[in-house]
């Protein structure tokens, strides 16, 4: 048995490094999410972030929404505190028939003392129709481990003192190929 669940997570950037992550509100934006496959058993979105379907989406895009019947394509307003930073929008659960799966995370923590080596490996099934685009790999760090010790390989892993977690993006991932951290 496999479950498929995530969250889908938002950041807006504005062009030419405008907005700071502490005083600028980010700009209000419509978020679209199609399920022409109809995978998606559950959608629950963050309504601190996102919300505001029909009306509130026409008014924004000026689209002439009249049918929000279809539960395959889902309109959003997303509304962000702040540029610069990630804000979760909504959780996800796919139905179990969701096969292939699209993609496979492999951990391996080996303790050393008081050192701790952590291994990842995020795969994609070679099933796939299209490469997988725009991961965002989020790992959680204990509050016994002193994060500010992190050294990441390969190098690009990006340290969040707030959070407690480390984060890698990964543009795309094709066909079978793996990504090890």
């Amino acid at each position: 048995s496999c479950s498929v669940e995530g969250m889908v997570q938002v950041q807006v950037k504005l062009p030419d490094g405008r907005g700071s992550l502490d005083d600028e509100e980010a700009p209000p934006f419509a978020l679209y999410l199609k399920d022409s496959s109809r995978h998606l058993r559950s959608l629950q979105e963050n309504k601190k972030y996102a919300g505001g379907y029909g009306a509130a989406v026409s008014a924004l895009t000026g689209e002439n929404i009249e049918d929000e019947s279809d539960h395959n394509d889902r309109r959003f307003v997303v509304t962000l505190p702040r540029v610069g930073s990630y804000f979760p929008v909504m959780r996800y659960k796919c139905s179990p028939e969701l096969r292939p799966v699209p993609i496979r995370v492999q951990t391996r923590v080996r303790p050393h003392g008081i050192y701790c080596r952590v291994a990842l490996q995020i795969s994609s099934n070679p099933a796939n129709e299209d490469d997988l685009t725009d991961l965002t790999i989020i790992m959680a760090v204990p509050p016994t481990v002193r994060g500010e010790t992190l050294i990441t390989s390969p190098p690009g892993g990006v340290w969040d003192p707030e959070k407690r977690s480390v984060l890698w993006c990964v543009a795309e991932l094709g066909e079978g190929e793996k990504f090890q951290l």
